[in-house]
């Protein structure tokens, strides 16, 4: 009898244990499904405003202002190989690129200095990030173009042996980087707002070494690892996924950063804006077409993140 009783106990227990694991489940799929409905209606909201918006702008500029608008230079100059706007456009994502990838690059280095034992390291690593975070990047950007590229980058000659290159070494050139006359200028702005975001992404990959659980350290310890195997092979993956999502954040300020190296004359977007506006007095529809282009480069960039950490995430999963 005894036997029976405990026997239908467990049975009770079992199936209390399942059907609370299914309501746990479909309180997640709920969850999930409000999560959604609730993002369509945001986005549909956000699209009803900026299209009421532009609608009350348009409006505005042709009833109130009377102003007659002529978009044939932006056209002409964004969908044509050698328009201006499409230069700069491309110059853009080629800056936001290349400094990215020495931001990262600097940004993993002193992130993970700041959390090593040594004290010379630490220090350096913070002293670099105090210092550079606390000058504004037009500062900074004046100070790298007159003293250090002149000092350091015009004795290298890099632009005097980009003009005697071939055209096949000037064409590869001026598809990666920039026009030879102003390599020296567009690598200038290249390694200072590379400098400039490595401080913010320092913080980033400190941030994201440090929510990495205790054991992964500990497990790496137990399979003989050294540190910095354990560093390179366990923690940081797990720390750059973790901090996925504030490193594209950073790479999209990236893009917008790069509109400040305008004042050293690198043909940007906003350069190349500031331009055209200049030689067509067509402001309105030069600096909306300006707005939609630099709207696309982030809007891209966001939607590209979050399929990565939306993979990522699955992967990991499994």
């Amino acid at each position: 009898m005894a036997c029976r009783k405990e026997s239908l106990l467990v049975r009770i227990q079992g199936l209390a244990v399942s059907v609370g694991m299914k309501v746990s489940a479909t309180r997640h799929q709920l969850f999930h499904a409000k999560t959604k409905r609730l993002r369509i209606t945001v986005d549909i909201v956000s699209a009803v405003i900026i299209i009421l918006f532009v609608a009350l702008f348009l409006f505005r500029s042709s009833q109130v202002m009377h102003y007659r608008w002529n978009w044939k230079p932006v056209v002409a100059s964004f969908f044509n190989p050698r328009g201006i706007l499409l230069k700069g456009f491309l110059t853009t994502i080629r800056l936001s690129i290349w400094s990215s990838i020495i931001a990262f690059f600097i940004g993993t280095v002193v992130g993970v200095g700041r959390l090593v034992r040594n004290r010379f390291f630490r220090m350096l690593s913070g002293l670099y990030v105090s210092l550079i975070r606390n000058l504004p990047p037009l500062v900074l950007v004046f100070i790298f173009y007159f003293f250090f590229s002149s000092q350091l980058l015009d004795p290298l000659g890099i632009d005097q042996a980009a003009r005697n290159a071939s055209p096949l070494v000037q064409r590869i050139l001026a598809l990666f980087l920039s026009e030879p006359a102003r390599l020296t200028a567009f690598l200038s702005a290249v390694i200072t707002l590379g400098i400039y975001e490595g401080s913010y992404i320092a913080e980033i990959i400190q941030s994201g070494i440090r929510s990495v659980d205790k054991g992964q350290w500990e497990a790496g310890y137990s399979l003989g690892l050294s540190s910095f195997d354990r560093t390179r092979l366990i923690i940081l993956p797990q720390a750059a996924r973790n901090a996925l999502p504030a490193l594209t954040g950073q790479f999209i300020s990236t893009m917008k950063d790069s509109s400040i190296v305008s004042v050293i004359s690198i043909a940007e977007l906003t350069f190349q804006g500031m331009e055209l506006t200049a030689s067509t007095y067509r402001t309105l529809e030069i600096w909306s077409a300006v707005t939609l282009l630099y709207f696309l480069l982030t809007f891209t960039a966001s939607i590209l993140s979050s399929r990565i950490e939306s993979g990522l995430r699955k992967r990991f999963a499994d």
